[in-house]
């Protein structure tokens, strides 16, 4: 979208007051205004803007405008309204402050049960384990005021009743901070751990990092100690968790089956038993002349109850004998023909009024004609 020159002008003049008084005044948004300063920018590259910006002599207020950086507002009255709504937030929130594992820039991790937030906090901790030195994490608060506001302030170590603290940098507000405590504090910076540091880099190398026993605190442990996979969702490792605990636990998670004898874990399918536990249904074996006494007596259904069989293999019984159960069909004789419906000898209905039999056995009967043929 290419803009106007007097749009690009009264945008560059106004910078200093921020984006919600620019877009009340011209009709762009504080997404458009950002993308048309960072075209300006990079005016080389668009020829367009390119002759704006030489016919205008505008190469000084561009080069005003700052570089953009991920998670900061590119002008600075926009940053600072950032700001106030973030610590707005935090103090709202009572969870917010103290001790955070994870937070600042510095290499962190766990060196034989001590916190470490730092590679040089990691120094002076190897250090003073090898030398047989006694210290401390400290964890009390201590409260300060600055800029009319109270704040928290909490020491690394405690060695021999004197606080400790390691830093890489000191600003305006940890000067203050010093100047204000209330007992003995010792600041080490990269100049006064000389000793610590040549020690450590003699003796471990350069990349004394892989020290650490928790590199990342994200990982999960084990009672025991060992690392937890991510899909782990028992919180024990292998070594800990018995057979039985872990038979007990894949029953109740609904994505492994096991068997309902066994126990052992199987894929889903439809009797619910593995191999050795499923059981065949028995195939029929009777002959023909039993068979014609139970049905003169007894319909389908309670001769596969006797016989521990289904409905369906007793009716493929009776076609493969040519036989006929009469005691359903004196029922549908007696109940269903008076509805004006018509059924076929084996007792299903017929639909079609023309023809003499049903589906089932107009089938067959073409069936044998084909074969014949």
């Amino acid at each position: 979208m290419r803009h106007s020159i007097e749009k690009i002008i009264f945008v560059l003049d106004n910078i200093d007051k921020g984006t919600l008084y620019i877009s009340n005044k011209i009709n762009l948004n504080k997404r458009q205004i950002i993308r048309l300063l960072l075209n300006l920018k990079r005016y080389d590259e668009n020829e367009y803007y390119k002759k704006i910006v030489i016919e205008n002599n505008l190469q000084f207020k561009i080069n005003n405008i700052p570089i953009k950086k991920d998670g900061i507002c590119l002008i600075s009255i926009d940053e600072d309204k950032r700001k106030e709504k973030i610590s707005s937030t935090m103090k709202n929130n009572k969870k917010s402050g103290g001790i955070r594992k994870g937070s600042g820039v510095g290499k962190k991790g766990r060196y034989s049960g001590y916190w470490c937030d730092s590679s040089y906090e990691l120094v002076w901790v190897i250090y003073n384990i090898e030398h047989d030195i006694k210290f401390e994490r400290n964890n009390k608060k201590f409260p300060y005021q600055y800029k009319n506001e109270t704040h928290h302030y909490i020491p690394d170590f405690i060695c021999n009743d004197v606080f400790i603290e390691i830093k890489g940098y000191i600003d305006e507000k940890m000067e203050y901070k010093i100047d204000n405590f209330p007992h003995e504090l010792k600041i080490l910076m990269l100049n006064d751990l000389k000793i610590e540091m040549n020690y450590v880099v003699s003796k471990y190398g350069k990349n004394f990092i892989e020290l650490y026993d928790e590199r990342n605190f994200n990982l999960k442990y084990c009672k025991c100690g060992n690392v937890l996979c991510k899909t782990n969702k028992f919180g024990v490792c292998k070594e800990c968790l018995n057979k039985k605990e872990l038979k007990e636990k894949r029953k109740k998670d609904k994505n492994i089956y096991c068997c309902e004898k066994c126990g052992v874990k199987i894929r889903k399918n439809k009797t619910g038993f593995c191999k050795k536990c499923y059981e065949r249904p028995k195939k029929l074996n009777i002959s023909k002349e039993e068979l014609e006494k139970l049905i003169n007596v007894y319909p389908n259904t309670k001769i596969a109850e006797m016989l521990s069989v289904s409905d369906i293999t007793i009716k493929k019984k009776l076609i493969g004998f040519n036989l006929v159960n009469r005691v359903d069909w004196q029922k549908l004789k007696s109940e269903e023909l008076k509805k004006n419906k018509i059924y076929c000898e084996c007792g299903n209905e017929i639909k079609k009024k023309k023809s003499k039999s049903c589906a089932y056995c107009s089938r067959r009967k073409n069936l044998k004609q084909f074969r014949n043929k």
